[in-house]
């Protein structure tokens, strides 16, 4: 594809989709639904595709500032990192998300050891932030369209 939809622009480098092929059936998916070039960006930036996406970036950022960090300590770092910016949140303008408490974020953070030490990978720590944002209610998709753009992110490099 040798132009770059607006959409695709718009996104940080951690999170845009390589896959040529993926760019094309999200932009065929947002001409589909009439939906703006914004409505597909913020689709995206709040999907379970981007999520994971962004631990995996704060990932190898951390084995760069940490080279000799063991697998479990850059696995903390990731989670510390993503509790962090919960605890930081401003106010909730999601009338869907109920928030974990500042409590218990710092419950997670004062027993994060225990936490990671349960991990067998980094698959593990993805889905213990999934978990934690599914509690939160942060992918509420009554329409089911957005488990349809995150389906199209997910599958990136997997079409026929």
């Amino acid at each position: 594809m040798f132009f770059k939809p607006r959409w695709y622009k718009l996104l940080p480098v951690s999170v845009k989709p390589i896959d040529e092929r993926t760019i094309e059936k999200i932009e065929d998916f947002r001409k589909g639904y009439k939906f703006t070039d914004e409505m597909i960006f913020m689709g995206i930036m709040v999907s379970q595709w981007t999520v994971k996406r962004t631990q995996r970036f704060c990932l190898e950022q951390n084995k760069k500032q940490m080279p000799n960090a063991s697998e479990q300590e850059l696995w903390k770092a990731v989670l510390l990192s993503r509790l962090q910016t919960k605890l930081m949140s401003p106010p909730e303008t999601d009338p869907f998300a109920k928030p974990l408490s500042q409590e218990e974020i710092l419950s997670r953070i004062e027993n994060i050891d225990n936490i990671v030490s349960g991990f067998k990978s980094f698959d593990d720590v993805l889905d213990y932030i999934i978990t934690m944002d599914e509690e939160e209610n942060r992918f509420n998709d009554p329409s089911g369209i957005q488990d349809e753009l995150n389906n199209l992110l997910e599958t990136q490099g997997n079409f026929v």
